[in-house]
């Protein structure tokens, strides 16, 4: 039986971290998505960020950084 909520795709990440080591073909885990994008992937309170997590910095340093510029 398959979940109509389920997906099946590839997510790029920047290391194989805690969770990939972990993970087996088939196995299923519970994805975070932010702005269409699937960012945080977890199993078992395992967590681990994709590629597309937006990063820890906060915007407004961003924005300094570039009026400074």
């Amino acid at each position: 039986m398959t979940d109509r909520d389920s997906w099946r795709g590839t997510v790029p990440f920047g290391d194989a971290g805690p969770l990939l080591e972990q993970l087996a073909p088939g196995d299923q885990v519970t994805a975070t998505a932010w702005r269409r994008d699937i960012v945080v992937l977890s199993k078992n309170g395992v967590r681990q960020n994709t590629s597309e997590a937006p990063r820890d910095e906060l915007q407004m340093n961003a924005a300094i950084g570039v009026l400074a510029a």
